[in-house]
């Protein structure tokens, strides 16, 4: 994954060299043009008045956007490790569903939650399940739940639900 950028170093570029910043930034379609117009202003210089003044221009405004440019590098660093994030969180394991599960269920067998807790809890895990996007084989899913079933922590009604929710996604 790409890296956040500085300001300061691309204000630094762009002081020295400008529109350098800009690709440090990643904007190199813009830092290329400011850095060419920079070089072909400086070039006529000493022949023209404009274009020392053109000069002058483009640095100033190299330096003015260098804040600009890094803070939308930055966004867009932030939104992707974000949709990555929400990406991540739509997905699921048999593993993960499991030991869903099993955390309701010790919690019961604790006394930390009551039967009713217990049973809203499951239907949580189950319901969320049809949101999510399952990772891995389905037959793992049922292998992980079968001593669940054996123990009476899921019912048949339970796996029956589960087994219908995994048939929707195939």
């Amino acid at each position: 994954m790409e890296q956040k950028k500085e300001f300061w170093i691309a204000l630094g570029i762009n002081f020295f060299l400008p529109g350098g910043g800009h690709i440090y930034a990643g904007d190199s379609n813009k830092g290329i043009a400011l850095l060419i117009a920079y070089l072909v202003a400086w070039a006529l210089t000493p022949e023209l008045i404009l274009p020392g003044v053109i000069v002058v221009g483009i640095w100033i405004y190299a330096l003015l956007k260098s804040r600009e440019v890094v803070d939308l590098h930055n966004q867009k660093i932030d939104s992707l490790a974000e949709a990555a994030a929400v990406q991540e969180s739509k997905s699921i394991t048999a593993e993960q569903f499991v030991s869903s599960i099993n955390k309701a269920n010790q919690l019961f067998v604790s006394d930390m939650i009551s039967e009713a807790e217990f049973v809203a809890k499951k239907q949580t895990v189950i319901s969320d399940l049809q949101f999510k996007k399952f990772q891995g084989d389905q037959d793992d899913l049922l292998l992980g739940l079968a001593p669940l079933k054996k123990n009476g922590t899921i019912t048949d009604d339970e796996l029956l639900d589960i087994k219908k929710v995994l048939a929707t996604m195939t």
